[in-house]
């Protein structure tokens, strides 16, 4: 197979399932109490620019390396308790993070790619979240093809010319900053409203990045009051996933990490109670979709939402956002060229 014809064949799969950046779907499957875990720590104190090949290949790698490690075979529960897919959101927040470093016409593609298997393993893990809160069986027929459309996206990764391609192509970034239509810019970076400083080493365009998405967080009124509301759900998920995004960011690098271990608390615990309320989420909408215990579901989910708003409480309280904030600022400070 060339490598334009695995390409091709990635787009496919594309349209075949309808990947997209960021659909909405609740999250869930990745243990609550797994998002505060350090599993990696990576070198941030060279250059953007330059930092970008050793980070995105040692990310890649160790995706790579679970991903191989999954049997075609596995059940829901198997994938939910496996690594992979926490290597494969760490892959793609590194490459959003390193955006402006990469030809803007092909990262795109691969991070399409990354996107699909996230999303992918993400809900066929449902099936057990869903089997687990509410003791109900999904019809066999629903979790084999769940089970297929995985490995097909496992397979677009695992394919031997697009997984040269693809770690050639990180290993080598531009030179200089690239200049990014509107389309082509990651969330993160479109909600920081900056862009990586070249007066900057990579750990403080890691501070400069998470302090902005954690005030635009803070600053977009973001908490709901109504959780079974489809437009409220969405906004509550985008809570979640942004600020999970920028802690987890900090989260891989000794300096931010060590810098928001007392202040992050707050945000942690409730990004961790977010996620037992996107399962709760997953599991009614399953229940409704399949003929499950809606009832059930329905009581689970307001149970799980009520817990949330201690948690919102104690984040207001705490000013954890701008607490946060304020020592990711400090971190640039210390990490000026």
């Amino acid at each position: 197979m060339t490598f334009r014809s695995a390409l091709l064949s990635m787009l496919l799969v594309a349209l075949v399932l309808g990947w997209s950046a960021g659909d909405g779907r609740a999250q869930s499957g990745d243990s609550p109490r797994a998002d505060r875990q350090v599993t990696v720590t990576l070198d941030g104190s060279g250059p953007y620019l330059a930092s970008m090949g050793p980070l995105l290949t040692g990310a890649y790698d160790r995706m790579m390396q679970d991903i191989d490690g999954a049997s075609e075979q596995a059940s829901p529960d198997d994938v939910k308790n496996a690594t992979f897919r926490r290597r494969i959101l760490e892959m793609r927040l590194l490459m959003d993070f390193g955006a402006y470093a990469y030809d803007p016409i092909l990262l795109p593609t691969f991070r399409k790619a990354v996107d699909a298997a996230y999303e992918q393993t993400g809900d066929y893990q449902d099936v057990a979240v869903t089997q687990t809160l509410l003791q109900f069986s999904v019809r066999p027929e629903v979790t084999s093809q769940r089970l297929i459309k995985m490995n097909v996206v496992l397979a677009s990764l695992r394919a031997p010319t697009v997984r040269s391609a693809m770690r050639s192509f990180l290993a080598a970034p531009s030179g200089s900053l690239q200049t990014l239509d509107q389309n082509d810019v990651p969330r993160l970076w479109a909600m920081s409203g900056t862009t990586p400083s070249t007066q900057l080493d990579t750990v403080g365009n890691v501070a400069l990045l998470g302090a902005r998405v954690l005030r635009a967080v803070q600053g977009s009124d973001p908490f709901v009051a109504d959780i079974f509301d489809r437009p409220q759900e969405l906004k509550f998920h985008l809570t979640r996933k942004d600020t999970r995004s920028a802690m987890l960011l900090a989260l891989m690098f000794p300096e931010t990490r060590d810098a928001t271990r007392v202040t992050s608390e707050p945000l942690f615990s409730l990004i961790s109670q977010y996620g037992d309320v996107n399962d709760a989420v997953v599991a009614y909408r399953t229940a409704q979709s399949y003929g499950g215990p809606v009832d059930a579901g329905a009581n689970l989910l307001r149970s799980e939402f009520l817990k949330s708003q201690a948690d919102q409480g104690n984040v207001v309280n705490t000013g954890a956002f701008d607490g946060v904030a304020g020592k990711l600022d400090r971190v640039q400070q210390e990490h000026r060229r």
